[in-house]
């Protein structure tokens, strides 16, 4: 037990103020009881409204744009969008997009994860991934708009560069598609 505390006594002495204070969820995951999300969200909206800088505001709309994507709320796509940093906003929203058509597909929500491919910010193998997972759920209700979904998904792995390594996977992802 002394040996705990003088390693604690040790640690204490390194740590900043700020961070003995600081009141971030993932910290406390699982040792205090999780706000609402919609009092999550405020708290963050507040918090944004507050922020000196646009790398600070940029951080909290990325933990908003994240928690939201979690309660796959498409608010998230929003909240990537507003981004400043154009670098940052581009890959928070190829996450959050890609990370709302996996449930939508898990789901088997075909028209939600068809929108995203038409209008969210995809790879060109998640584009020619999507249409071969959604003819599958159709498959059996609508031969005609599966194999319609079929030929967009092969449209789309022939956007492929060939030297991608992404082009056969695309391309066996419609092979598996057509059984």
């Amino acid at each position: 037990m002394e040996s705990l505390r003088g390693h604690l006594n040790a640690l204490n002495a390194i740590v900043s103020d700020n961070a003995r204070r600081r009141e971030d969820d993932w910290i406390n995951k699982g040792i205090k009881t999780e706000k609402p999300i919609a009092e999550r969200e405020q708290e963050l909206l507040d918090r944004i409204e507050r922020a000196k800088t646009s790398a600070e505001r940029d951080a909290l709309y990325l933990q908003l744009a994240f928690m939201l994507s979690r309660q796959v709320d498409v608010r998230a796509r929003d909240m990537a969008g507003t981004v400043e940093n154009p670098e940052t906003r581009k890959q928070a929203a190829a996450f959050v997009d890609s990370s709302l058509v996996n449930y939508f597909v898990e789901k088997k929500l075909s028209d939600a994860a068809l929108d995203l491919v038409h209008k969210g910010d995809l790879t060109p193998s998640h584009k020619s991934w999507i249409p071969t997972e959604c003819a599958k759920i159709v498959a059996d209700t609508d031969n005609t708009k599966a194999l319609e979904l079929i030929d967009q998904a092969t449209a789309e792995a022939r956007r492929i560069e060939p030297s991608d390594s992404a082009l056969p996977r695309a391309l066996l992802a419609v092979a598996n598609a057509l059984k």
